[in-house]
């Protein structure tokens, strides 16, 4: 967290409200974004193209005073790295620094955090378009599974 006041030490309790980002990094980012107020609210899904966007969104909620979480599938490999590989990692690695910067809670899921919500993000009726925003969206109902 920074030191200036904009955020709170810790994660939403009962009587306050988070928007909460949950990215799927890659070539197409997968974006979920929720409202969290005694549960999850105003849920949506979209896709990016450009990391910058993301954060631009997650910045605009900050400027508005909300408190906000950004929860990102983190970027695993054991061997050499392809193009695509490459540039999820660099997308990461903005997205944890980005958040810190702005102060916010941000929150790293290894892949298989989402497994457990994946078949309710499918069937979930926001409907999500495509993998990457079902992916984006199992890691946001995971953090409600365990933050809320």
């Amino acid at each position: 967290m920074s030191g200036d006041g904009r955020q709170p030490d810790s994660l939403p309790g009962a009587h306050s409200s988070a928007y909460v980002f949950a990215v799927d990094p890659g070539g197409t980012i997968g974006m979920a974004f929720g409202i969290f107020a005694y549960e999850l609210q105003d849920v949506s899904c979209w896709t990016e193209t450009d990391i910058r966007e993301v954060m631009k969104a997650v910045s605009e909620a900050v400027d508005h005073g909300h408190l906000v979480v950004l929860v990102y599938e983190d970027f695993i490999s054991s061997g050499s790295l392809s193009a695509a590989g490459s540039q999820t990692l660099k997308q990461t690695g903005y997205l944890q620094w980005a958040g810190e910067d702005l102060g916010i809670t941000v929150v790293r899921h290894v892949p298989q955090v989402r497994k457990k919500c994946l078949e309710q993000a499918r069937t979930h009726p926001v409907q999500p378009h495509g993998a990457h925003e079902v992916d984006a969206l199992a890691h946001l109902l995971a953090y409600e599974r365990t933050h809320l």
